[in-house]
């Protein structure tokens, strides 16, 4: 569901799992459940509701748990809940902890030696730079995280930067190259089952047409 950008579905699912979850008592699946339904609040626009949540997985996480539980789910809580705060934080209005929390996703990530929540902590980022209308950073973080996605064999990721990066071409005055790097980018996106953000993807195709000063393909896009 979160992938496909079906947000109610996925709510529901992550509030089932909070109730088993508190009623199992387990650890793990306290955490989990916690930071899926922050991810799923962040991307539906409840920023607060988010910020609480991952917050909540943070608090709850503990050192011995958390190393093993990236290779039970695929990936480590905190990385996540980390990156996921720094958007939070970010629209909630405080930059300096989305900031502080991109920072320690990407440590964290690190630390837990684990690549798949590595591309995560470095995806977010590379859109974090977008948010705050970084045209560099971004490209540098978008040059990252294309390399080290491709190097680990993560194709979903590829796609996720180069979209950032075609934006950041275009905003840094070559609009033809970032138009073609985020179509090249959102297909490959779309190749791989996923949707949850062509509308993003489609909004950030659209600046880069105005940027090139087409303002029919702009508009066309949007619309």
């Amino acid at each position: 569901f979160l992938l496909n950008g079906e947000l109610t579905q996925c709510r529901a699912v992550a509030e089932q799992l909070s109730g088993l979850a508190d009623q199992s008592g387990e650890a793990a699946l306290v955490v989990s459940a916690a930071a899926m339904a922050g991810i799923c609040a962040l991307l539906a626009g409840r920023f607060a509701d988010a910020e609480r949540e991952l917050e909540r997985a943070l608090a709850l996480s503990e050192p011995g748990l958390q190393n093993t539980m990236a290779l039970r789910y695929g990936l480590d809580p905190a990385a996540v809940s980390l990156a996921g705060l720094a958007w939070a934080h970010f629209f909630l209005g405080n930059t300096s902890a989305a900031m502080s929390c991109r920072d320690a996703a990407i440590k964290r990530a690190a630390e837990v030696e684990h690549p798949f929540s590595m591309a995560y902590a470095l995806g977010l980022a590379a859109y974090l730079s977008q948010f705050r209308d970084e045209p560099d950073d971004t490209r540098v973080r978008a040059d990252a995280l294309i390399a080290f996605a491709a190097e680990h064999g993560f194709p979903y990721w590829i796609a996720w930067g180069k979209i950032v990066r075609g934006w950041a071409l275009a905003r840094q005055g070559s609009a033809a190259e970032g138009i073609a790097e985020i179509e090249e980018g959102l297909a490959e996106y779309t190749a791989t089952g996923a949707r949850q953000i062509v509308p993003f993807a489609q909004l950030l195709m659209a600046d880069a047409y105005d940027v090139a000063g087409q303002r029919p393909q702009c508009l066309a896009t949007l619309g």
